[in-house]
């Protein structure tokens, strides 16, 4: 039994179609990361 890799709540099992979810976890990950650069860049507002 293959063990899941589990990826920021994705957990993806190594299959024929790793091709596809590895462009998905690229897509997840560049998400993720615009996401924390945006939330970064806007002034936080701490009262």
């Amino acid at each position: 039994m293959k063990r899941a890799h589990c990826y920021q709540g994705l957990v993806a099992i190594p299959d024929p179609d790793s091709k596809i979810l590895m462009e998905f976890n690229k897509w997840h990950y560049s998400f993720g990361l615009m996401q924390k650069l945006k939330s970064t860049l806007e002034p936080a507002n701490f009262s």
